[in-house]
């Protein structure tokens, strides 16, 4: 387990070199991995479930709103399809999706915020900016559902690794 981007690449690279094949990352530290990093990668995603329950929170968050504007924030292979989200919880909910390191300072709480959102569903960053901004925000967090799916992917890929070998 791995905190912080900054050391990302480098734990990632030392773990490889351990004889680790496969890594499983999130967010951010996914994208930082997949374009640095020459080792297979399992992509925690979130599930439609867990944003449905993190999207709840939100609305709750913003009484008196008819239909209130709620930001979600982080990387593009993060999300699942959410299509259907505002029909099914009365909201408005736009992303800000980033596609690499360098495209993520952009895409923060400040742009959405900017933007008109009731409500903030980001990272720790994300969180911070909203509250100094006196926005109401929930950290996208991971639950046993997601992290279950990413271990389940990579037992599959490591008998595809095996299989490889022979």
């Amino acid at each position: 387990y791995i905190r912080s981007s900054d050391s990302i690449i480098a734990e990632t690279k030392k773990k490889a070199a351990a004889g680790a094949d496969i890594i499983i990352a999130r967010g951010l530290q996914a994208l930082m991995i997949q374009a640095q990093c020459d080792v297979s990668l399992v992509t925690l995603s979130m599930t439609a479930q867990e944003v449905a329950v993190l999207v709840d929170r939100a609305k709750k968050l913003c009484p008196g709103k008819e239909r209130p504007v709620i930001a979600l924030i982080g990387a593009v292979n993060f999300f699942p399809d959410l299509s259907k989200f505002n029909d099914l919880f009365g909201v408005e909910l736009r992303e800000y999706l980033y596609h690499d390191y360098s495209d993520w300072r952009d895409k923060t709480a400040r742009e959405a915020i900017d933007d008109g959102a009731d409500a903030v569903i980001g990272g720790l960053q994300d969180l911070h900016l909203s509250h100094e901004r006196g926005v109401p925000a929930i950290y996208a967090g991971s639950t046993e559902e997601s992290i279950r799916i990413a271990f389940s992917t990579a037992a599959t890929v490591r008998k595809a690794l095996d299989l490889q070998k022979k």
